[in-house]
């Protein structure tokens, strides 16, 4: 195969020529001699770097803001919310004393786990977290299995249920349908399990749900295993053997054995720990960028031919899917702060700051009501009923196509 024009593969890269640790990949210039699938690629790796140098500046953007926000919200609100959350706490604690009494039914009991689970919810949306709060949370999931089992076990619910084989077919069904349900949720997880994967889990033990947990945590452990074992196969079998050469030749410039000065040679460790980490991952873009931080003569860069190119399209496609995936991960990290404060706009933050200390006055004096009105059983039950009819009204206003106004 001819070779192609040795090409600048970093143009456009302002700070390149004062400060090497600023090179970055930004456009591989097309050449004459360059056949119709090369002028294809080249496109498509343009295309693509531009989506990876966006992709970069939108994090980067994100974490400058975040960073903003954060102090923002420490010097005016911090110590509010932490306050609030307390009393949130306290409402939880209040709600899981009145679960444990016998003398509310199962429908109330039903509003007490929905009022539970959503005040959990938003105390982790908000970040907070304390001994208390998992004591807690332990404390209710006990007591929920311990609920669950009154109620699946109760006659009213199997009335005609007379045989023994009767309820083996119950169980059995029930096992099915739980399984379905366990396998379509881990499905839109991204785990494809089989039948043996619930073997020896039973729905109606105890410790049902720490055992499920455990076993996706085999499942998880395993699948990583054969997924490093099938990665380490495969760079066996498809590394480029240029590239290869690339990388040997970098080893080569940059091994701290080459030099016995203390100090180079910790600068060549930190260098030698990059390139291999860059080889480990096969990442061919990053492999050129390293090349052209350690070597200024352009004489020196590394000559692309087509199969070449074809690769770095693809490393660079697992690059910007990476990064899609890290901010993605980062926004959901600091979901509370994009949710209520987020802007591009130093005074709007501050807006969105007052905004929300005036909101949180409002949800105080509601969550100091709500407390109050759990005093004894009489007013429990009160309570509880009201929100049980806000929640009919709410799944009403759903159907008809209105946002859920309720609690």
């Amino acid at each position: 195969m001819k070779k192609s024009n040795q090409y600048n593969l970093f143009e456009g890269s302002s700070n390149s020529t004062t400060n090497n640790d600023e090179i970055v990949l930004t456009q591989l210039q097309s050449s004459f001699q360059d056949s119709k699938q090369e002028n294809k690629l080249k496109s498509q790796i343009n295309k693509r770097l531009k989506r990876i140098s966006k992709l970069e500046d939108l994090l980067k953007k994100d974490e400058k803001i975040i960073d903003e926000i954060k102090i923002l919200f420490k010097d005016n609100l911090e110590d509010k919310v932490l306050g609030y959350n307390k009393r949130i706490e306290d409402f939880i604690t209040l709600l899981i004393k009145r679960y444990e009494q016998k003398s509310f039914s199962h429908s109330q009991k039903e509003v007490l786990e929905f009022l539970i689970t959503s005040h959990f919810n938003d105390l982790i949306l908000m970040g907070y977290q304390s001994e208390k709060l998992v004591a807690l949370q332990d404390q209710f999931e006990a007591l929920h299995e311990q609920e669950l089992d009154k109620r699946f076990g109760s006659e009213d619910d199997y009335s005609e249920i007379d045989t023994e084989d009767d309820v083996d077919d119950k169980d059995e069904f029930e096992t099915e349908i739980a399984e379905d349900i366990l396998k379509e949720m881990l499905g839109s997880m991204g785990l494809e399990v089989n039948e043996s994967f619930f073997e020896g889990l039973n729905i109606n033990d105890t410790n049902f749900h720490a055992k499920f947990q455990e076993r996706i945590q085999d499942y998880l452990h395993q699948k990583e295993h054969e997924e490093r074992e099938d990665n380490q196969r495969n760079k066996t079998v498809n590394t480029n053997k240029d590239f290869t050469k690339l990388y040997k030749s970098l080893v080569k410039q940059v091994h701290p054995d080459l030099t016995t000065n203390p100090e180079e040679k910790q600068r060549r460790e930190t260098l030698m720990k990059t390139l291999t980490d860059i080889w480990e991952q096969r990442n061919y873009y990053d492999l050129l960028v390293f090349q052209a931080k350690i070597q200024e003569e352009s004489e020196k860069a590394f000559v692309l031919e087509e199969n070449h190119l074809d690769e770095l399209a693809d490393v660079l496609l697992q690059k910007i899917r990476d990064l899609e995936v890290q901010r993605n991960n980062y926004k959901n990290e600091n979901e509370f702060y994009f949710n209520n404060f987020y802007s591009v706009s130093i005074n709007k933050i501050k807006q969105n700051i007052k905004k929300f200390e005036m909101s949180l006055q409002g949800d105080v004096m509601k969550l100091e009501n709500d407390i109050s009105q759990l005093k004894n059983q009489k007013t429990t039950k009160s309570f509880l009923s009201k929100i049980k009819q806000e929640q009919m009204l709410s799944l009403a206003f759903s159907h008809l196509g209105f946002d859920d106004v309720f609690y």
